[in-house]
C-alpha cells in the first residue's frame, strides 16, 4: 500500500512537474513500491500537459495570478450554474414559466390602460397613422445605442485583464447576459453564463471571472448614483401622477429598492476603505443572522461573503492600474444608464406627440418616473419583474401617455426586454446549428482521411 504522494513547491505555485520533481515523488513512496510504467505514464503525460500549457498561455492579470484558485471557484461555479440553467428540464420549466408570465404581464397592461382611460384604448391604425416617426427612428436609436454601450464595456474591460479585445465577442456577451439575466429570476443568471461563454472562448477562468466582476460592479455604482440624484432631487416628477397614493407608493417603493440595490457595493467600498470596522459589522450581522435560525454555518458564510468582497477589490485594482481606460469605462457606464432611463421619453413622444412637451426639462421628469417605477419593483422575484413592473410603469405614466398608455408599455417593455429574449434564442439556436455541422463536418473529414 503506498501513501499519497504530497505536492512539492512547483505543484503548489501550479507549476508543471519535471523530472525532478517524478523522481521526488517516488522517493516519497512508502517503501520505494511504485509502479515504475504509471510513473513513466504520469511523467509523459505531464510533459504533454506542459507543451499544451505552453502552447495556449494567454495573459492573465498579475492581479489574478495572486490567486491561484481564482480561476478553478470561478470556472466550477459558472459551470455549474450554467448547466442548471441550460438543463432540458429545467429550460422547459423556464420557457412555460416565462410564456404564462408574458401573458400575465400583457393581460395586465391592457386592464391597466382601460382602467387609468375609461376603457379608451386607441386602435392600431389609428396609432400608426398618428405616430411621430422621426422619435421613433430616434427611439430605434436609442435602442441600439444601450446595446452598444453594454457590449463596449466588456471590450474596455477585457483589453484591460487579458491584453486583446474582440467586439464582436463582447456583443455576444452582453446579449447572452441580458438573455439568461431576462428568464431567471432576480437576474441571477447573465453573470455565470457570461463567465462560462468568456472561458469556452479562450480567456482563463481568472481573467473571465474579473471581467464580469468588474463590469457589474462599475455598472452598479453607476446606476446607484444617477438613480440617487433622480430620486432625491427630482422627486417633484410624482406630481405629474395626479394620484397621491400611487405617487406616494412608488416613493416608498423606489427607495427600498434602491436600497437593496446597495447593499453590495457599499459593503464592498466600505471593506476597502474600512475593513476592520466592515469585519466587526459583518460578525454582528452574521450573528444576529444565526440567533434568527436564518445563517447555519456563522464560519462559512463569513468565509463566503469575504471571499466575494476579496474578489471585487482584487478586479477593481486591475481597473486603477489603468486609469484612462478606467475613465472610459467610467464614462460608458454612467452614460448607459442615463441613455436607457430616457428611451421611454422618445417612445411618449412618438406615440402621444403633443402631450408631452419638449427639452431637457421633460425628457429629465421621464426618466425620474422611469426610475420611480423601475426601482419600486426591484425586490420582486419574477424573471424581470414580469408583471409588477408593468403595472408599476402604468401607474407611472398613466396621466401622460392617455389613450396611448397601452402602446407605450407594451412598445417600451418589448424594445427594452423581450427583444434580448428573442435575440438570446436566436443566438442559441444558432450555435446549436453551427456545432452540428462543425461536427458533420469533422466526422466527414475523418472518414476521408482514413
Amino acid at each position: 500500500m503506498t501513501k499519497k504522494i504530497q505536492p512539492n513547491d512547483n505543484q503548489k505555485n501550479g507549476q508543471p512537474l519535471n523530472d525532478g520533481c517524478v523522481d521526488s515523488a517516488v522517493k516519497q513512496v512508502n517503501g520505494g513500491n511504485v509502479d515504475i510504467a504509471s510513473v513513466q505514464e504520469s511523467e509523459n503525460g505531464l510533459e504533454n500537459t506542459e507543451k499544451t500549457t505552453r502552447s495556449k498561455k494567454r495573459y492573465e492579470h498579475p492581479v489574478i495570478q495572486q490567486r491561484q484558485s481564482f480561476e478553478e471557484e470561478i470556472i466550477e461555479k459558472s459551470e455549474k450554474k450554467t448547466q442548471k440553467a441550460t438543463g432540458k428540464k429545467k429550460m422547459w420549466l423556464n420557457t412555460l414559466f416565462l410564456v404564462i408570465i408574458c401573458a400575465v404581464s400583457i393581460f395586465i397592461m391592457i386592464q391597466l390602460a382601460l382602467t387609468f382611460n375609461d376603457g379608451e384604448i386607441k386602435p392600431f391604425g389609428q396609432l400608426l397613422a398618428e405616430t411621430d416617426w422621426n422619435y421613433a427612428l430616434i427611439a430605434l436609436g436609442v435602442l441600439l445605442l444601450i446595446m452598444l454601450l453594454d457590449a463596449l464595456k466588456f471590450s474596455i474591460i477585457t483589453r484591460v485583464t487579458d491584453g486583446r479585445a474582440s467586439f464582436r465577442t463582447s456583443a455576444k456577451v452582453s446579449l447572452l447576459g441580458k438573455y439568461y439575466d431576462n428568464i431567471t429570476p432576480f437576474s441571477t443568471g447573465g453573470q455565470p453564463m457570461q463567465i462560462y461563454y468568456l472561458h469556452k472562448k479562450g480567456y482563463s477562468g481568472g481573467n473571465s471571472g474579473a471581467i464580469v466582476l468588474i463590469k457589474y460592479f462599475v455598472q452598479m455604482i453607476a446606476w446607484l448614483t444617477v438613480s440617487f440624484i433622480l430620486l432625491a432631487f427630482r422627486s417633484d416628477a410624482l406630481s405629474l401622477i395626479h394620484n397621491d397614493g400611487i405617487a406616494k407608493t412608488l416613493q416608498i417603493g423606489a427607495w427600498v429598492g434602491w436600497v437593496s440595490n446597495a447593499i453590495l457595493p457599499v459593503a464592498i467600498v466600505m471593506f476597502a476603505v474600512l475593513p476592520k470596522i466592515s469585519a466587526k459589522i459583518l460578525n454582528f450581522f452574521v450573528f444576529i443572522g444565526s440567533k434568527l435560525r436564518l445563517v447555519k454555518d456563522r464560519e462559512k458564510t463569513e468565509n463566503r461573503v469575504l471571499n466575494v468582497v476579496y474578489d471585487y477589490k482584487n478586479c477593481f485594482k486591475i481597473m486603477v492600474q489603468r486609469p484612462l481606460r478606467c475613465m472610459l469605462l467610467l464614462l460608458t457606464c454612467f452614460f448607459e444608464p442615463v441613455v436607457t432611463l430616457v428611451f421611454p421619453y422618445f417612445i411618449i413622444k412618438a406615440f402621444a406627440g403633443s402631450a408631452v412637451a419638449s427639452g431637457v426639462a421633460s425628457a429629465i421628469d421621464i426618466m425620474a418616473l422611469h426610475i420611480f417605477a423601475m426601482y419600486s419593483v426591484a425586490i420582486i422575484p419574477t424573471p424581470g419583474n414580469s408583471g409588477a413592473v408593468e403595472t408599476t410603469f402604468s401607474m407611472a405614466f398613466s396621466q401622460i401617455a392617455g389613450s396611448v398608455l397601452f402602446w407605450v408599455v407594451f412598445v417600451w417593455r418589448f424594445l427594452i426586454y423581450y427583444i434580448y429574449i428573442v435575440i438570446g434564442i436566436i443566438i442559441n439556436v444558432f450555435e446549436v446549428i453551427r456545432n452540428f455541422v462543425r461536427h458533420k463536418r469533422s466526422e466527414k473529414n475523418l472518414s476521408d482521411r482514413q
